[in-house]
C-alpha cells in the first residue's frame, strides 16, 4: 500500500515466506515480515526535507529450518529518519535505528548515514 502524497506520504508492506524442505521430512515453516512508514515533506526551505518513522516486524518460527540455522530470530525495530533531497536526482538520507533480534535481547542502537543517485 502506497499514499505517496508526501504531505503526509504512508507506505506499507506485508511478505510471507513459505518453506519446505523436499529432501527431509522436515514441517513447512511460513516467516511473515512487514513495515509500516510514514513520512511528511516539509514546506519550508523548498522541501527539501522530509522526516520519517518506519516500524518493522520479521517473525521466523522455530520450525523454519533454513533462517534458524543462520542465527536468525525475530527482528522488532523502529527507524527514525530524515532526508534531504540535494536536487532532483540526487538525496542524502540520515537514520537512527532501534533494534531487538530476539525477545529477551537487549536493544541495538545505531545511526545510518546513506547518499543515492537515480536518473
Amino acid at each position: 500500500m502506497v499514499w505517496s502524497r508526501e504531505t503526509p506520504e504512508l507506505i506499507a508492506e506485508f511478505a510471507n515466506v513459505n518453506h519446505e524442505n523436499i529432501t527431509t521430512p522436515a514441517p513447512r515453516s511460513n516467516s511473515q515480515a512487514y513495515y509500516i512508514q510514514l513520512a511528511y515533506r516539509l514546506a519550508m526551505l523548498e522541501k527539501r526535507w522530509k522526516p520519517y518513522y518506519r516500524f518493522e516486524y520479521i517473525h521466523i518460527p522455530l520450525s523454519d529450518t533454513l533462517f534458524q540455522t543462520q542465527g536468525v530470530q525475530n527482528l522488532q525495530g523502529s527507524i527514525a529518519g530524515l532526508r534531504y533531497d540535494i536536487s532532483t536526482f540526487a538525496a542524502f538520507k540520515f537514520e537512527y535505528r532501534n533494534q531487538r533480534r530476539a525477545p529477551n535481547a537487549p536493544r541495538i542502537n545505531s545511526a545510518f548515514a546513506q547518499t543515492s543517485f537515480t536518473f
